[in-house]
């Protein structure tokens, strides 16, 4: 995509921090991101991500005026029931994966995740109105979930027939936004190439691996076209 003349980076945040802490850790990133006028400025948040993105809208509203368009990928928009159920599991989950090097952070990763705090949040906050805000979700079948999140995809079953091992669809879309899409994937595949650190874990049914590059691309080339569009209209009204 970098070839394609896009200019892409990964804003690196605490994976077990809640969205204060990291909204914080967005926002010194772009501190250091180069304002260009002829280059709109785009968020892209992937699950948690999509949450510490609209708390940095809220908390950081001079860097905020600065972002065109933000991006929901199988977002935590609305919290997941996970969040009541698997509280302690995730502590053991994290201390025993290869990845538990990640640090522990503020801790509050769950807390942010749970529904009611979601949808309070969501209540008492009202997002920046010049922004544009897409969202995808995803949903799928037993045969394209990882093998690791089996059981929570069936723990989901009993709130959505209809979700992706981690969130139900609607839990993934920001208020107000225009939905983009919903891709047949699971939590992990639509972002993540999992299955090549850990086969254990991700093994999936149907192998088929999802086409990461290809999603981003036709998530840039639409938001760049309603870009255009929204100028095109901005000068027509003057």
């Amino acid at each position: 995509l970098r070839d394609r003349d896009h200019r892409i980076d990964t804003v690196i945040v605490g994976g077990r921090s809640g969205t204060t802490h990291n909204a914080r850790e967005i926002a010194e990133y772009l501190e250091q991101w180069p304002v260009l006028p002829d280059r709109p400025l785009i968020l892209i948040g992937y699950s948690k991500g999509a949450s510490d993105i609209l708390q940095f809208l809220i908390d950081f509203p001079e860097q905020a005026s600065q972002v065109d368009a933000v991006v929901s990928i199988a977002g935590s928009v609305g919290g997941s029931p996970l969040a009541e159920t698997y509280d302690s599991l995730y502590a053991l989950l994290f201390s025993h994966l290869p990845w538990s090097h990640c640090p522990p952070g503020d801790g509050d990763v769950v807390e942010s995740l749970r529904p009611e705090v979601r949808d309070e949040w969501l209540r008492n906050n009202q997002l920046p109105g010049h922004i544009r805000y897409y969202s995808i979700a995803a949903f799928t079948t037993h045969e394209r979930i990882a093998r690791a999140l089996v059981p929570t995809w069936k723990s989901l079953l009993k709130y959505d027939r209809r979700n992706d091992g981690q969130l139900r669809p609607r839990d993934a879309l920001i208020p107000g936004s225009t939905v983009l899409g919903y891709l047949n994937a699971d939590h992990w595949a639509v972002a993540l190439d999992i299955e090549d650190e850990s086969e254990l874990l991700a093994h999936r049914d149907d192998e088929a691996q999802f086409p990461h590059a290809a999603l981003l691309e036709a998530v840039l080339k639409q938001v760049a076209i309603d870009s255009t569009n929204k100028a095109s209209s901005g000068r027509e009204q003057r």
